[in-house]
């Protein structure tokens, strides 16, 4: 299932899911965590904007741009606003939704400006994606609520998911 971190948390506590896929970190004494891969973040413009020729862009260089973003429960919110409000010591006005989908249909109508995981980019038809300066990144990992047996077919699963990462390269080094 698909859902915000908070309720992926509800269902792991309450034994409805033995392991989560979630942005890390997390901070809860009754859960392992473990990281699988981390994902660069990509700053998303509008077609022909001043800063679409560049390489790589400086956040700072992206003070007054509207922000498009995840609605409040999405854990990658947090660390867009994070990434704003260090490089720009403020956050210009904001447009909020609960899709990736809505946010990249809208900087390529020219509506502002976002930062996608690179999982995203794919989808991001019409937008010009570009890698924060200074190799802004997030961690991805799995949670699973501390117990003293651990099924094996969830073990199997987690020793999955890091091996295919680490097949695929995107395991940090």
């Amino acid at each position: 299932m698909e859902d915000v971190t908070a309720r992926l948390l509800e269902g792991l506590f309450a034994g409805d899911l033995d392991l989560a896929i979630v942005s890390l970190p997390l901070r809860a004494p009754d859960l392992i965590c473990a990281e699988i891969l981390r994902e660069p973040l990509l700053v998303a413009l509008p077609p022909g904007h001043p800063l679409s020729r560049q390489k790589e862009v400086d956040p700072r260089t992206l003070r007054g741009q509207r922000w498009l973003i995840l609605r409040d429960g999405h854990c990658f919110r947090d660390e867009v606003l994070a990434l704003c409000r260090s490089a720009l010591r403020e956050t210009a006005s904001l447009f909020e939704t609960d899709q990736f989908a809505s946010i990249v249909a809208l900087v390529a109508a020219g509506f502002g400006a976002s930062v996608l995981p690179a999982m995203a980019a794919p989808q991001a038809t019409g937008c010009c994606l570009l890698p924060v300066r200074g190799a802004a990144w997030r961690r991805i990992g799995y949670a699973r609520v501390r117990r003293a047996f651990v099924p094996p077919a969830q073990t199997a699963f987690a020793e999955w998911l890091r091996r295919i990462a680490r097949q695929a390269g995107d395991r940090p080094s």
